[in-house]
């Protein structure tokens, strides 16, 4: 998703909470084509998001995620300037109906004014 003006902590927290949002709802496509996603290596987002999901799920015990983690604020960190043009990353957690934690992580890549956030990865919490 692109992101225009300067990177606001509130305004990336969103971004997490539309993405754990769209996964909980399994708007796989919808969340492939608004954030994409770095993990993909060659499959198709969509599919590999639901895989991938599927994967920290069965890993759990758990059917399915029912949104953020209300105990648990979107943890935004900014970096200084880098060649690999990563401006800031957003961690957030995301609940299981079984009460199972999973992480979800988003970057801010991108080059002056033309910065996007995407979906990284996700993985299972201790």
């Amino acid at each position: 998703m692109r992101i225009s003006g300067p990177l606001d902590d509130s305004q990336l927290q969103s971004a997490a909470a539309e993405v754990v949002s769209l996964l909980a709802t399994g708007n796989f496509a919808i969340l492939a084509d608004r954030f994409g996603y770095a993990l993909a290596r060659g499959r198709d987002k969509a599919s590999a998001i639901e895989a991938d999901l599927a994967v920290c799920l069965a890993e759990i015990g758990s059917r399915r995620l029912v949104g953020m983690d209300p105990s648990s604020a979107p943890l935004v960190k900014h970096f200084r300037q880098n060649p690999s043009r990563m401006h800031a990353s957003v961690e957030c957690v995301a609940e299981t109906q079984s009460g199972g934690r999973i992480l979800v992580e988003l970057v801010v890549t991108g080059s002056g004014a033309e910065r996007h956030i995407g979906l990284e990865q996700m993985s299972v919490m201790p």
